[in-house]
């Protein structure tokens, strides 16, 4: 292989290093072979942190942030009915009628009970009567079954017709109220129990 003369001119070039463009570029400045196909993004080294950064950040924040207010509302609403319906409970307990209506509506359920009692005690004693219904023992159990269902059907629609109006009436006030005043009728209901148990704890201690 030949050798260049040392009299060469680009041979001292290079040994007083004024050789301009000989040395070789690193790999890393070199350019890629083809382009990048249109479907890549190429995104700057400096920018890729802080966009993503903020944009999870943001999209966090927001979907997190939104459900712990959904959490919130939720619970507030769930207060705010519990405490109507307490109020509510308060407030048809004043009508002069109701305890009367409750009791006759208990009458009617517990008569309904106890004939549906001896409707089975009379056909456990007396297993004949299933086969002979028109004998005095059939005849008993028919008709306490029939006056058990008759009390039963009576207690619910004296509940449907004459408290149930009044329950409505007081869940519709409640309903108007702000929550001051269930927070005040609540205290108030309180109040009065206790008094009511004091007043009756000194009178059985006399």
């Amino acid at each position: 292989m030949s050798q260049r003369s040392s009299q060469n001119a680009r041979t001292q070039k290079q040994m007083a290093g004024d050789a301009k463009g000989m040395t070789r570029k690193g790999a890393g400045s070199a350019r890629p072979s083809r382009e990048a196909a249109t479907t890549v993004r190429t995104i700057a080294p400096g920018k890729t942190g802080a966009k993503t950064g903020s944009g999870n950040s943001a999209a966090g924040g927001s979907l997190f942030g939104g459900n712990s207010h959904k959490k919130e509302e939720r619970r507030l609403e769930r207060e705010r009915r519990d405490r109507e319906a307490l109020v509510a409970n308060i407030e048809v307990k004043k009508h002069p009628r109701y305890a009367t209506y409750r009791r006759v509506w208990w009458v009617l359920l517990g008569l309904g009970l106890f004939m549906t009692i001896v409707c089975w005690i009379v056909m456990a004693a007396n297993p004949e009567t299933s086969r002979d219904p028109y004998s005095t023992m059939g005849m008993a159990s028919t008709g306490s079954l029939i006056a058990a269902y008759a009390c039963i059907l009576a207690g619910f629609i004296f509940d449907w017709i004459k408290i149930r109006p009044m329950r409505r009436n007081a869940e519709k006030t409640a309903a108007q109220m702000s929550d001051k005043k269930l927070n005040a009728v609540i205290e108030e209901d309180y109040e009065q129990r206790e008094a009511a148990k004091a007043a009756n704890k000194a009178a059985k201690s006399k």
